[in-house]
């Protein structure tokens, strides 16, 4: 069991965040840092100085596109415990909520909530060759599409403009 849960509700150039203190259930007050490596690392800071350790915290965030990933990766350095969480969890949560109002620093509360309640622990690995590997392929997939649509187009407009093309030619992708 964590000593403490940490809720993070990231967007691309900031991230919020929530402390839940697991014996008492006392919440600190939301703080707001930038979503890079500097405010990462002061955020840990920030924590050591509170007097909590964070090896025993669970830093819990939604995956939110891919502005996750850079604070993940950073506090997985750290081996520290991390948990990725599906945002639609977050929403569905809100959804059952008597009060509909949304903004970053009620999301991380929530998060700390849903983290303590569903028991969670620790999911994520930093992966970052897997991730790269992805993206290199998914990137690949794209490139193959784009060309697979531009070759139909090219033989849509051949066969309109040159009907007689394809038996002149045995190869309509040649350098003619």
């Amino acid at each position: 069991m964590y000593s403490h849960i940490i809720g993070i509700d990231i967007a691309k150039y900031k991230f919020d965040i929530t402390i839940r203190d697991n014996s008492n259930s006392k919440y600190s007050k939301c703080k707001t840092y930038s979503n890079n490596q500097e405010d990462v690392l002061k955020l840990l800071s920030d924590i050591k100085q509170s007097g909590i350790n964070e090896s025993k915290c669970l830093f819990i965030c939604e995956s939110t596109a891919h502005y996750h990933k850079k604070l993940c990766n950073i506090l997985s350095l750290y081996d520290l415990p991390i948990n990725e969480m599906n945002p639609i969890i977050t929403s569905k949560m809100h959804a059952a909520s008597i009060r509909q109002t949304k903004n970053d620093a009620i999301d991380s509360r929530i998060i700390c909530d849903i983290a303590f309640l569903n028991r969670m622990e620790a999911n994520y690995k930093q992966i970052a060759h897997i991730d790269n590997i992805k993206f290199a392929s998914r990137h690949r997939f794209d490139l193959v599409s784009k060309r697979s649509r531009t070759k139909v187009q090219l033989q849509a407009s051949l066969d309109y403009l040159l009907p007689k093309y394809n038996s002149l030619f045995s190869n309509k992708d040649n350098v003619t």
